[in-house]
């Protein structure tokens, strides 16, 4: 017999006062067979108005029958259930496995784009730098030269001075000397109007 709490019993005991131990004695063999819950509000209505009594009386092993046929209905159920259930999961293991391979993929794709934009930059980068590289190298020879062509300028313009500085004096003196000689031969050439 199913073990029944206290509270459960007194309860279906009340409900049962008035009935005959033989019909006490089959609801609770109902309880037994059919696995009943005694605490159902429903089956302590039966067992209060007396409707229990039809129940018993109608069919008692026609009740185990129900209640086979509805444990194997529930069972069956809970099978097709746990069936879809399992579809279910192995249809979204199949999904994810299906978007990781896509996400994998496409990752994949950037990841190479990544890499050729990179590799792209980096070479252009270094295709600008040999031509700075080009480019400095041949302004700073340019430079030299420069530098070299300014330096002979140089010397050049202080021989040039010196000869000047050294021809200056010697200059003067020719002017000094032909200042001299206009002047005496203008005077010579009066001189010699007079005459």
């Amino acid at each position: 017999m199913k073990t029944l709490n206290s509270k459960t019993l007194e309860v279906l005991d009340m409900c049962l006062a008035g009935e005959s131990p033989e019909v006490k004695a089959k609801v609770y063999q109902i309880i037994q067979v059919s696995e009943l819950d005694p605490s159902d509000p429903m089956f302590l209505v039966l067992a209060l108005t007396g409707q229990m009594r039809v129940l018993l009386e109608t069919a008692p092993s026609e009740l185990a029958e129900l209640m086979n046929e509805y444990k194997s209905q529930t069972e069956s159920s809970i099978e097709s259930i746990q069936q879809a259930i399992s579809e279910l999961s192995s249809t979204q293991e199949r999904q994810a496995r299906v978007i990781r391979g896509n996400l994998e993929s496409v990752s994949s794709g950037f990841a190479e784009g990544i890499k050729e934009v990179g590799m792209a930059t980096v070479s252009a980068i270094s295709e600008a730098n040999k031509e700075t590289l080009s480019q400095a190298t041949a302004a700073a020879r340019e430079a030299a030269q420069l530098r070299e062509e300014i330096a002979l300028l140089r010397q050049g313009v202080r021989q040039e001075r010196e000869t000047w500085t050294n021809q200056i004096p010697d200059f003067s003196r020719d002017v000094e000397k032909e200042k001299w000689f206009a002047e005496n031969l203008r005077e010579l050439t009066f001189m010699v109007g007079d005459i």
